[in-house]
């Protein structure tokens, strides 16, 4: 590299250069490769600093160098601010290999901000290599550790590189307009003295007035920075093109021949992107040539997946949601800059975004309660369960929707029942529901509920001792009996009505989980396994829970679905004087073969059915004890246990129309032996012969 003086100024002044004559403080560096000489030319025309060339054949570059040192900084910081801009119109030609094997653009335009002397990168440029125009910034991840973040749409852009002497971390930043300025990357880079320069390279590309300039050099303490000076004397009068006349530039509008957008969400407004009960639909291109048809959505707190409409790849990764400047800040830092606009449906937004990874593109995000593949599941729910989406065998066609979404906007729509009190629909308000977004996974433990109302006191976090009563979608008629009598052990009954009315019983014996969290239960039995997914809807309280299910052979699709309710073991549905879950334990028949309990009435009204509610009536998450059991059914008397006897009080009553009964005779007592050696026993009365 060869380096030349010209009026060299060297001074602790910071710089304010608006380029209305020549400077005399710059130094000048040149390298050349493929040419016989290097031909670019500096120049001071129309208030702003022109790079003209006369041959383009060869790579070129030059270096306008500026002495920094911290003698300059009170603060201990430097912020450097430069307008780049690059007009100039490049073909594509391909790729080359130059002598040190490096695989480069045969065209390429590049200016911005670079360092010498520097132990780090800390440079920024707008380059446009065979015709597609990025931001190349520093990135450890990238190939070469050259980020890109795609800016085909522009060509003037705002670089700034903030170095911290104190810290010797490097700051890089860009901006639209002078005054908002996005994060790209930092680096720690110890330096004392340095050189920051304007740096220019060119391969093949023959520049003429205009069509690579800066403007506006500022190196200032703080961030201040006055872009309304900055000088545009190339350009014709703005025309903003706006093809579909919905007052959005076509350079901004997701859809710019559709009039969809009414009005750019600002940082005050509702975000879609924070929220994660949306899912969003897009169209993106890596570095402007592989198209990604996607879907993302979060499926825990700063963390998302995003697969394809085919479900043919799909990545998870972490995020951070920047509200202040519509952007996504990645785990490595790279950050993406976004656009909503509301449309007619306030159920749907659309959306257009560039990533300095060099992905970019367009697509919308819509309200996830909606069931748009129509296969019972809320889609937001159905994405964070890991049920394939859109579901197997669906007619959901993405690419048709995107291709003309004015005309399915109709499609994105809530039921009535979806109120602002009940925000998923299910009948049951917020300040009640233990599963306010209906995901299965109780409010207490969701990272991502929507609406959070109920304490973790709600959810038992056994099913031992917990009696199931539960009725199939798919076979009406029939109803299942679930009774977990261990932690990990239980007794399922499947009782079905036949063709001539008689009930027909199945019971098997079981292994299971349960999960108090996403209130799901894995079970197997000799016949295989399956994932039971509970969404409790209801209680009476801690003892009595109503919910709807899911039962599926694998996590991707459902083989059965219905409702039902569980509640605990001790108490006596079928009324016949034992415990229901000490009935099922024994073999049994549950219900009583005398009885005639309706399950289905006690699910549609479970307080008034044979339930008391004073009898539930307790606040402790515990299960129910002896001494909580009292009055279980009305009439019921507690019999107290002493030195292994229990006294009981026998009355003969009688009637003369089998509803008014009366004590006829006297009370017989009877002491009972019972054994605390034992755990269950059985008793019963009898007319003595």
């Amino acid at each position: 590299m060869l380096l030349f003086s010209a009026h060299v100024s060297l001074g602790a002044n910071l710089l304010n250069e608006q380029f209305n004559s020549f400077p005399d403080y710059f130094q000048y560096a040149y390298e050349n490769e493929g040419g016989d000489n290097n031909d670019l030319q500096v120049n001071v025309t129309n208030s702003v600093l022109n790079i003209t060339s006369i041959n383009g054949s060869g790579a070129k570059e030059l270096e306008i160098l500026y002495p920094v040192n911290s003698s300059m900084t009170n603060s201990g910081v430097l912020n450097f601010t430069i307008l780049a801009t690059i007009s100039s119109d490049v073909p594509d030609g391909g790729t080359y290999t130059d002598g040190d094997g490096d695989v480069n653009a045969y065209y390429k335009v590049e200016c911005g901000l670079g360092f010498s002397n520097f132990s780090g990168d800390g440079g920024l440029s707008l380059v446009n290599s065979n015709g597609n125009k990025s931001i190349k910034y520093y990135d450890p991840f990238a190939p070469d550790e050259d980020g890109l973040l795609n800016v085909n749409n522009l060509e003037r852009i705002y670089l700034r590189t903030s170095y911290n002497f104190s810290t010797s971390m490097a700051t890089a930043s860009y901006s639209y307009n002078g005054i908002d300025y996005i994060v790209l990357s930092s680096e720690s880079a110890p330096n004392d003295n340095f050189y920051v320069s304007l740096e220019i390279e060119t391969s093949n590309i023959a520049l003429e007035e205009g069509d690579l300039y800066f403007d506006n050099f500022v190196i200032a303490e703080d961030t201040s920075y006055n872009s309304s000076i900055s000088d545009n004397p190339y350009d014709d009068p703005i025309v903003i093109v706006d093809s579909d006349g919905d007052n959005v530039a076509d350079s901004e509008d997701p859809f710019p021949n559709d009039p969809l957008e009414l009005e750019k969400l600002g940082p005050s407004d509702f975000q879609p992107k924070e929220n994660v009960g949306w899912v969003e639909v897009t169209y993106a291109y890596f570095n402007d040539l592989e198209l990604m048809p996607g879907i993302w959505h979060p499926i825990d707190e700063n963390f998302a997946t995003w697969f394809a409409f085919d479900n043919t790849w799909s990545y998870e990764n972490a995020y951070i949601w920047d509200s202040e400047n519509s952007a996504t800040i990645g785990p490595t830092g790279e950050t993406g800059q976004w656009s909503h606009y509301k449309t007619s449906n306030p159920n749907i937004y659309t959306c257009k975004f560039d990533l300095s990874n060099g992905t970019n593109g367009y697509g919308f995000t819509y309200d996830g309660r909606i069931d748009l593949d129509n296969d019972g599941n809320q889609d937001g729910i159905q994405i964070r369960s890991g049920i394939q989406f859109p579901a197997q065998g669906g007619q959901l066609d993405f690419h048709q929707i995107l291709s003309a979404l004015p005309d399915n906007l109709d499609l994105f729509a809530l039921t009535t029942n979806f109120t602002s009190d009940d925000y998923d629909g299910d009948g049951t308000e917020d300040a009640s529901d233990i599963d306010d977004d209906n995901d299965g996974i109780a409010d207490a433990y969701d990272s991502t509920a929507l609406v959070y109302t109920v304490s973790n006191t709600s959810i038992p976090s056994s099913l031992s001792g917990y009696v199931e009563i539960y009725f199939s979608d798919s076979l009406p008629s029939s109803y299942g009996v679930w009774f977990g009598n261990g932690d990990t052990s239980s007794i399922s009954i499947w009782n079905s009505l036949g063709g001539d009315g008689e009930v027909s019983s199945y019971r098997t014996d079981q292994t299971y989980s349960w999960d108090s969290k996403s209130l799901t239960s894995t079970a197997s039995d000799e016949e295989g396994g399956g994932i039971f997914r509970a969404n409790l809807k209801d209680k009476t309280n801690d003892a009595f829970f109503m919910f709807t299910y899911t039962w599926g052979r694998n996590e991707l699709y459902q083989d059965d679905s219905g409702k039902g309710f569980f509640y605990d073991g001790q108490m006596d549905l079928d009324n016949n004087g034992v415990a229901d879950g000490v009935q099922i334990q024994s073999g049994a028949p549950f219900p009583d073969s005398e009885s005639t309990i309706n399950f289905s009435n006690i699910y549609s009204s479970a307080v008034s059915n044979l339930i008391p509610i004073e009898a539930l009536n307790y606040t402790s998450n515990e299960k129910y004890f002896l001494n909580e059991l009292q009055d279980l059914r009305p009439g019921s008397t507690m019999v107290e246990v002493l030195g292994d006897q229990a006294v009981i009080e026998l009355q003969m009553e009688e009637s003369s129309d089998l509803k008014i009964w009366e004590n006829t005779g006297d009370p017989a007592a009877m002491s009972v032996p019972v054994p605390t050696d034992s755990d269950t026993k059985f008793y019963r009365f009898k007319i003595a012969d």
